[in-house]
Parts: structure tokens; C-alpha cells; sequence
């Protein structure tokens, strides 16, 4: 079973295992919580951010059930969480996940790859070659770059072809100052340079 199919199970049936998914960066770490969100959306379930210095409960009489996810590599609040006769999603690092793995239903941060390319596209229904493999080159974008085609339909191939170029140049640019040991500044103005492009492509669209 994939991941996304755990997910997808885990709002329909949560009565399964709580989740666990191994941290690998910041911008997988938004890919799977976008995913976690969507799938909640779906369910009677509403997933929410719990509180790292302590554990909330899962049933609020005025607002209906709910999931807590938690991003802590805190030993005592992950054995606190497992105490707990309530399921909850676990974002933790390689060392806990390998430690706690067995206690849970666990997700694998490493096949991110197929993951996006499976949520994209049989999920989202989105079928366009270029999206994808721009949202996993670039997963924190995968939000802004799918609602993109979802609300204009009109993501053109060979258009998002020559924004990965265009980003493609800034990012040699930016390997090649560090290279050069060169002014920290330049590759700020590099890295503007890229965020700005982005930011007008999704305004033109």
C-alpha cells in the first residue's frame, strides 16, 4: 500500500494506527501536511496542528472530532502521545522514526517521488508531465502550482518549460557564486530574482 493510500485510509477508518512519517526537509515536510489536510477535508475529521509542550484531545463537543499532527523529535511527548488512547500523525526525525516505527502505521519520506507523482495524478487528476515534475523538484509549491491549473486549465507545456529553464540558470548561477566563494549578497539577489519569477508567473495565470 503507498503512502497516499495510508493517508487516504487512515481519515476513512481512524480506527487504524496513528501515522508516522520520517522528516526528511522543510519542503517535503509541507507536501505531506498539504496532502494530510486534503484527505481531512474529506472526512468528518478536522487536522490540526497540536501543541508540541502538550497533548490535545481529538474530541471537541462544539467542533467535532479531530486529528492533531505533531512535528517534535521530543522522546518524552512521542512516548506521552503513544500513551493516549487517541490516533494522531507523527512528524519526526529518521532516529525516532526508526525507533517508534513498529508502533505505528508508517509512512516513507523517501518515496516522496512517487507519492507526488501519485497525488497529482490519480488524486488530483491531474495528468500534465510538466506540473509534475515541477512540484517534485519543488514541493512546498505543489499548493500554489496545482490550484494554478485547477482554476485556468490552461498550465501550457512548453510555457512551464521555459520557467524551468529560466529557474534552471538562476540556480547554476547560484552554484557558481558559491563556487567562487563570492559576495553572499549576489546570491541573495539571485534568490529574489527566482522568487520573484514565481510569484509573477502565478499573478499572469
Amino acid at each position: 500500500m503507498s503512502n497516499i493510500e495510508k493517508i487516504e485510509r487512515f481519515f476513512k477508518d481512524n480506527q487504524k494506527q496513528s501515522l508516522i512519517l520520517n522528516s526528511i526537509s522543510e519542503e517535503l515536510d509541507f507536501f505531506y501536511i498539504f496532502v494530510l489536510r486534503y484527505f481531512s477535508k474529506l472526512s468528518k475529521f478536522k487536522l490540526e496542528a497540536g501543541n508540541s509542550e502538550k497533548i490535545e484531545e481529538n474530541l471537541n463537543i462544539f467542533e467535532g472530532p479531530k486529528i492533531h499532527f505533531y512535528k517534535s523529535n521530543d522522546k518524552k511527548l512521542i512516548n506521552n502521545l503513544i500513551g493516549e488512547k487517541q490516533n494522531f500523525i507523527l512528524i519526526t526525525d529518521y532516529k525516532n522514526y526508526k525507533k517508534y516505527r513498529p508502533q505505528f502505521d508508517f509512512l516513507n519520506g523517501y518515496e516522496f517521488k512517487k507519492d507526488i507523482h501519485e497525488f497529482i495524478s490519480n488524486i488530483l487528476k491531474i495528468k500534465e508531465k510538466y506540473l509534475i515534475e515541477y512540484c517534485i523538484e519543488n514541493p512546498a509549491l505543489i499548493y500554489s502550482e496545482t490550484e494554478k491549473y485547477l482554476i485556468s486549465q490552461n498550465y501550457k507545456s512548453d510555457y512551464n518549460k521555459k520557467d524551468k529553464d529560466f529557474i534552471l540558470n538562476i540556480r547554476k548561477n547560484i552554484f557558481q557564486i558559491k563556487k567562487e566563494s563570492l559576495s553572499p549578497k549576489k546570491i541573495y539577489d539571485e534568490l529574489k530574482d527566482e522568487v520573484k519569477y514565481k510569484r509573477l508567473n502565478f499573478l499572469t495565470y
